[in-house]
């Protein structure tokens, strides 16, 4: 499974780049929505 990465743009919001096996592997596609929520935890993503 490959790296996970935080990138800042330059707009100053953030992309989380995900392995493409991972997601595959969470049956998501390209174009779905993903709800996330922060807590103490860490970052929590689910599809909408």
């Amino acid at each position: 499974m490959g790296s996970r990465k935080l990138q800042q743009k330059k707009d100053g919001s953030y992309q989380i780049i995900l392995p493409k096996d991972m997601v595959e592997g969470l049956g998501w596609k390209k174009g779905d929505e993903i709800d996330f929520s922060y807590q103490s935890g860490g970052l929590f993503l689910k599809q909408k």
